[in-house]
């Protein structure tokens, strides 16, 4: 019910009447979406009904906003090729050895209506923060149960 939920809220999230629907500006959205790029456009879920739970296929809210145009700016960035992985530490936090293993906490672009020309999004710098031993606390913990992800980018806009 998870899968079916999360889809729905992804699609709510970009479709007409939603929060992000009809801006007429470059769009950055950033979160925490349970959703990484190697899951795949369509997964197994069940869809609550007036008669039940009934097996089907969701898209997955990463497909959802690509669907979208919406750009993935860890695809983008320059530097050494990473996985850019970010969740999920031991729920204590008290783990040694960091177990950051899918990256969902993304930030994503999407280029205003009427953009032309280029791409939108260049020189994207990416790094995930809070995941290496050097940023546990004193008392040995992580900061957090997700590293987070800092970006920095320059959009194109055309004039």
């Amino acid at each position: 019910v998870f899968r079916a939920i999360q889809a729905a809220q992804a699609v709510e999230l970009v479709s007409p009447g939603g929060p992000l629907f009809g801006d007429n500006h470059t769009q950055i959205v950033v979160g925490d979406f349970n959703s990484n790029p190697f899951e795949g456009p369509i997964v197994p879920c069940l869809t609550p009904t007036a008669s039940g739970l009934v097996p089907g296929q969701c898209p997955t809210p990463y497909a959802v906003l690509t669907n979208f145009r919406y750009i993935d700016t860890w695809l983008e960035r320059v530097g050494r090729w990473e996985l850019g992985n970010t969740c999920c530490q031991a729920a204590l936090l008290d783990n040694e050895v960091s177990q950051l293993y899918e990256r969902i906490d993304l930030t994503w672009v999407r280029p205003a209506p009427d953009h032309y020309g280029g791409p939108v999004v260049r020189a994207v710098r990416a790094e995930v923060v809070g995941g290496e031993v050097t940023d546990r606390t004193p008392g040995g913990l992580w900061p957090s149960y997700h590293a987070g992800v800092a970006t920095r980018m320059i959009l194109r806009t055309p004039r």
